[in-house]
């Protein structure tokens, strides 16, 4: 972590479907200067999530059969909350960030939509890092299928 990093506070509430005021999971570097918050673990597979934690996944989708499972990130989404963390600011950012990846049947990411943002430069960043990143593919009925996951973030991160 470079000394910019170190030196500001990064709060990120990671939810799908909802913000929660006070989560379950929360990761600090050792300066408690950087932490992630949210209802998901950041590092860890969909294949490593709780049946509640799958269920938050879920929730973002009007329907999900029995037999169906949303794309999640196949390595978790630590990618991108180093690549935030190390992020230039001139200026504070607070806002929500809404965004949504199309992922085809073979875990490719191939295109993203923002749909909010505090900050253009912090928007295009996660998109960056989320297009190269290699995604659990959905299933339809038990086969894999293109479809969209949805990232919904809160930041809170201090220049």
């Amino acid at each position: 972590m470079d000394l910019r990093s170190t030196f500001r506070l990064l709060v990120i509430t990671a939810a799908t479907g909802t913000l929660f005021a006070s989560s379950p999971v929360a990761i600090a570097d050792d300066l408690n200067r950087m932490v992630m918050r949210g209802a998901l673990p950041y590092d860890r597979s969909y294949e490593q999530l709780t049946p509640e934690q799958k269920a938050v996944v879920r929730a973002e989708y009007d329907v999900v059969g029995p037999n169906d499972e949303p794309p999640y990130p196949k390595y978790g989404l630590a990618d991108v909350a180093d690549a935030v963390s190390r992020m230039p600011l001139r200026n504070p950012i607070e806002g929500e960030v809404i965004l949504t990846v199309r992922v085809d049947e073979s875990g490719e990411a191939k295109s993203v939509s923002i749909y909010k943002t505090p900050d253009a430069r912090l928007s295009n960043l996660i998109a960056l890092m989320v297009t190269r990143s290699k995604f659990k593919p959905g299933l339809c009925e038990g086969r894999p299928c293109a479809m969209d996951y949805v990232f919904r973030y809160y930041f809170k991160i201090s220049a």
